[in-house]
């Protein structure tokens, strides 16, 4: 009872090579990442009388991830250098388990500051999905 209103206690990790940074947010609010598949493929022949026929289309998308969190103002020049650039995105709840995938930071924008209150930005993360050998990159491990 006390995670609903002490919060979730989750932390994004974003690690990047070019340029090199790691970043650590702190996060309030969150849409999770969905799946959405692609539309239906038509498989209408001549055999077909009256109703068209089709299948479901093979690929499946990953959807964006909407953040609310926590941000430090002199992280802000980082922050700007790593939007659009791709990441290791480790997603830590406060259980310990983990899910980590591959993505990018799309936007980052602070939301109005007020005295003596934290910082806060709406952040939106896009993921990679699949590589070209068919290979999943998202990674979830449960805590112990």
């Amino acid at each position: 009872m006390a995670d609903a209103v002490n919060g979730f206690g989750n932390r994004i990790g974003v690690v990047t090579t070019t340029p090199v940074a790691t970043l650590t947010f702190l996060e309030t609010e969150t849409q999770p990442q969905g799946w959405e598949g692609e539309s239906k493929v038509e498989q209408s022949s001549n055999a077909n009388t009256k109703f068209r026929s089709f299948e479901p289309g093979a690929l499946v998308e990953k959807t964006a991830s909407t953040y609310k969190v926590y941000y430090q103002i002199t992280q802000l020049a980082t922050i700007k250098s790593v939007l659009q650039a791709r990441a290791v995105i480790t997603l830590t709840s406060k259980d310990g388990s983990t899910d980590v995938d591959n993505g990018w930071i799309r936007s980052f924008v602070p939301d109005p500051q007020v005295n003596g209150q934290r910082p806060t930005a709406s952040m939106v993360i896009e993921w990679e999905g699949e590589s070209s050998a068919g290979t999943d990159s998202q990674v979830i491990t449960s805590a112990s």
